[in-house]
């Protein structure tokens, strides 16, 4: 199933355009606020070809799609108006959902450390070879016995 194909099922099944009122998507998958989830197919989304799995987590629906997720996601914004997203002009006419409080300052942790961790990343593994190369006797640190009287 081409990206089109699959992005034109995926919204017919999560209710329409008229049931979205917020879409973004993260490094695999596609995520739908959606107004009523009760009108989202979860069993019909899991069964299409090129989705992964299909849930409704923490006040959305989530479609796993994996590496072709922006071909995808681009179909979808495609397929739908601009009022959709999470642009400036995002229009949610559905009722306002409370979100659990615990979730919010998870979610708030997340986005502070997640552009860090590249870097630290980075800096585990210089000091993993660092120690390999130690443990190796691959990095001698010699002492000089000269003195700068």
């Amino acid at each position: 199933m081409n990206n089109q194909d699959l992005a034109k099922n995926v919204l017919d099944l999560v209710g329409g355009e008229q049931n979205i009122s917020g879409l973004t998507h993260c490094a695999t998958r596609l995520r739908f606020v959606l107004k009523d989830d009760n009108k989202a197919d979860l069993k019909a989304l899991d069964q299409l070809e090129g989705v992964l799995r299909a849930q409704n987590s923490g006040g959305q629906v989530q479609i796993v799609i994996g590496a072709k997720v922006d071909a995808v996601y681009s179909e979808v914004r495609k397929l739908t108006s601009d009022r959709i997203g999470g642009g400036e002009e995002s229009v949610d006419n559905g009722p306002k959902k409370r979100r659990n409080p615990v979730n919010v300052v998870l979610e708030t942790i997340a986005g502070i450390f997640t552009p860090v961790l590249p870097a630290l990343v980075g800096c585990g593994m210089i000091k993993c070879l660092s120690t390999v190369m130690a443990a190796m006797d691959g990095l001698k640190v010699q002492a000089s016995s000269r003195s700068l009287t």
